[in-house]
């Protein structure tokens, strides 16, 4: 198993782990479920790896998401957001009054949103608890069910179409590291979270969303048959996937799955079908930790992904909304 490694000389990191709280009674499948009413064109965004800090310009963020905000509805057949899909790393090294804002700020967009956990938002001066009650606040479909599964963010959002399910979108938690001193390994989608995704999932088409990516994002790179849109690949930044194999891909070609979407690779934003399932990153959502900063990069991968659903089939565009002002954005088509 490789491990991943980093070496982090801001404030020591809090040792926390992310395993889902013991529980003395069995939850019900119903209490990890929300219902979004169906019409054609159902648009979700995704936003990914926001990484609000103690040192962000918070006012000059709000700014520019609320441009690529913006510029999503413009980008979608119904000039709406009907969900949006943050998939993790909100935060990194940040406060209670940081999160705060930005949850405060997500709140104001009036749209359901949810939350997968990333490696990341746990660094800071602040509890697992405190994250989970700014995620369930407002519009949020988020769930943190007191269950004895790995990870913080499963739950399923099942988009009805009158008392018919139309359309799944599960979020999974893909697990943190556990720290130890300044190194630390990522994590990955385990079995008992495998299960109870087939548990959820019903004979209909679904979606879903976390934040690192499986290894089957590597083996698409190898497979010729399919669709390999903008050939980024490693050219920006190296892939960082789970470091060991989860059995979520093989359970998602039997459950009707059609797509899968995460992040954490910050300015690798390739799409490539993989045994006749998409397999996606999200776009980079603001500067922060970006390559933006440096003058030897360029600013045009960052914005948001759009996912329009149909009766049994999606459509899939990257928004990129290089600032607030001053670049206009731009979308391309998969």
């Amino acid at each position: 198993m490789s491990k991943k490694t980093l070496f982090v000389a801001i404030i020591p990191l809090l040792a926390i782990s992310l395993s889902g709280c013991s529980s003395t009674s069995s939850p019900s499948l119903d209490d990890y479920v929300s219902e979004l009413g169906y019409e054609d064109g159902f648009t979700i965004l995704q936003w990914t790896d926001l990484h609000w800090s103690i040192e962000t310009d918070r006012e000059e963020e709000k700014r520019y998401l609320s441009a690529a905000f913006e510029a999503a509805k413009e980008a979608s057949p119904s000039k709406r957001i009907d969900l949006l899909m943050i998939t993790g790393d909100l935060a990194l090294i940040s406060s209670k009054s940081v999160l705060e804002d930005e949850f405060s700020f997500i709140r104001s967009l009036n749209v359901p949103f949810g939350v997968s956990w990333g490696n990341h938002d746990k660094q800071g001066t602040y509890s697992l608890s405190y994250l989970d009650s700014l995620a369930s606040s407002g519009q949020s479909i988020y769930k943190n069910v007191d269950d004895d599964v790995h990870g913080r963010s499963n739950y399923v959002v099942n988009i009805m179409d009158g008392n018919t399910v139309k359309w799944q979108v599960f979020s999974l938690d893909s697990n943190s590291y556990e720290p130890s001193g300044a190194l630390y390994s990522y994590d990955y989608i385990h079995d008992d979270q495998v299960e109870w995704f087939k548990e959820e999932s019903k004979d209909v088409p679904s979606l879903c969303y976390f934040h690192i990516p499986l290894l089957e994002w590597g083996d698409s790179k190898n497979d010729t048959t399919g669709l390999k849109s903008k050939e980024k690949w490693e050219e920006y930044e190296k892939e960082c996937p789970s470091p060991k194999r989860s059995k979520l891909f093989e359970e998602a070609k039997k459950s009707g799955v059609q797509g899968m979407f995460c992040g954490h690779d910050h300015s690798n934003d390739y799409v490539s079908t993989y045994e006749g399932i998409v397999l996606g990153y999200g776009v980079k959502t603001g500067k922060e930790l970006y390559y933006a900063h440096s003058s030897t990069r360029d600013i045009d991968l960052i914005g948001g992904s759009l996912v329009i659903l149909h009766d049994d089939s999606f459509e899939l565009k990257h928004v990129y909304t290089q600032d607030a002002d001053g670049y206009p954005s731009y979308t391309e088509n998969y």
